[in-house]
């Protein structure tokens, strides 16, 4: 069978065989698993390696994940590139021109799918040719099957919209950079991949010497708006807030704002988290985030989504960590929680409440890392993911 026609069909069952059922678990451990080692199985298929990188990011169940992510290793090595690398090359094109659309005849109605700001949008056209709100009940009637298809395939295209800015989102913490050739191959020759970069502002590096820029239609654009050239042989990163001083800051801000710009994350408006003089004074720890009580159940859905490992505790051998790995960086980030004496408990004896405690820095063999030696864009972006667990999981401030 060909790889590429039936590894999303895999990826999807595979994903249906580990949600979860209430009171029960997966559905399948062993059909998920069986999925999983099918599609790394596929050497050789992008398609297959984006459903693996897709399940790395939707299955909620850490050992599913760990596994995932050992499949892909693996097939990083035996193609001996980096998994970033391996991640990046595998996105699909979904079969888009280079404009970013991509149109289907039915009968005489046409269905349009359009790359934008926020992803695919599905859109219809009559015989007449004006836009329809929807699809015609002749489409509906003779072609439902088609119908069915292109409603799979924009669905799919959000989910990998979703992965790829999530991806983007980690370079920060990772120090992930391109040269520019193959910055230019993976984002804006992808047509994917292009409509996130076009509204994203880049730093290009050389020499010592460093340009910010936005693409353009033919040119990229510096922060007055006028055509710039780049050096051949830059390298290039996504920016980052803390890269500017405020001025630059903001006027990217208003720039973004007067052209009516949605970034598909937030960057010029990203929230800056710097060190102060008392994490200087404590070193090795944080207590900025400190003596709160959490939600432990939304806690931990928001680690996953965020990208760290914790499990649910309780009233048995469960202690662990919270704690985000940046092996690009050969750093870990841990956030101290622990359960509340006396707690509420869910039916299966989960304590509903969590006390927070330090954030620090370790090394991957566990030494304890400076505060001050942390980069200060790695140290912004994992307090800016702590803030959002307090900010949404907090119930209450405990200062004792």
């Amino acid at each position: 069978l060909d790889h590429d026609d039936i590894a999303v069909g895999i990826g999807q069952f595979a994903e249906v065989c580990f949600r979860k059922v209430p009171d029960y678990g997966a559905r399948s451990i062993k059909l998920g698993n069986a999925c999983i080692v099918a599609l790394s199985a596929m050497k050789g298929s992008d398609a297959a390696i984006a459903e693996l990188v897709r399940l790395k990011t939707r299955i909620k169940y850490g050992s599913v994940r760990d596994t995932v992510s050992k499949k892909i290793a693996e097939l990083a090595d035996d193609a001996g590139v980096s998994i970033a690398d391996l991640e990046e090359s595998a996105l699909p094109d979904f079969g888009f021109e280079p404009d970013g659309t991509q149109e289907f005849e039915l009968g005489d109605a046409k269905a349009i799918i359009t790359l934008g700001e926020d992803g695919a949008v599905l859109t219809w056209q009559g015989a007449d040719g004006k836009p329809r709100k929807a699809a015609p009940v002749s489409v509906k009637r003779d072609f439902a099957d088609e119908l069915k298809a292109i409603k799979q395939k924009v669905k799919d295209i959000g989910i990998a919209w979703g992965v790829q800015v999530t991806r983007l989102e980690a370079t920060w913490a990772e120090g992930r950079s391109w040269p520019l050739e193959v910055w230019r191959a993976r984002y804006l020759d992808h047509p994917l991949r292009r409509q996130l970069s076009n509204v994203l502002i880049w730093r290009f590096e050389a020499d010592g010497k460093s340009v910010d820029a936005m693409p353009g239609d033919n040119s990229f654009t510096g922060l007055d708006g006028e055509a710039i050239k780049l050096p051949s042989k830059a390298t290039v990163r996504l920016w980052h807030p803390l890269d500017a001083d405020l001025d630059d800051v903001l006027a990217w801000r208003r720039r973004i704002l007067a052209a009516e710009m949605t970034q598909p994350i937030k960057q010029a408006h990203r929230e800056v988290y710097v060190l102060t003089d008392a994490e200087r004074a404590t070193e090795v720890y944080s207590n900025r985030f400190a003596a709160h009580i959490l939600r432990q159940h939304q806690f931990r859905a928001l680690c996953q989504a965020c990208g760290w490992a914790y499990e649910l505790q309780g009233d048995w051998d469960s202690h662990n960590i919270p704690a985000r790995i940046i092996s690009e960086r050969g750093l870990v980030a841990e956030y101290l929680v622990e359960t509340i004496a006396n707690d509420e408990m869910t039916e299966a004896w989960i304590p509903l409440h969590l006390a927070t405690d330090q954030v620090r820095f370790r090394s991957l063999e566990g030494e304890p890392i400076n505060l001050e030696a942390v980069p200060p864009i790695v140290f912004s972006e994992l307090l800016r993911d702590v803030d959002l667990f307090v900010a949404v999981t907090s119930v209450a401030n405990d200062p004792d």
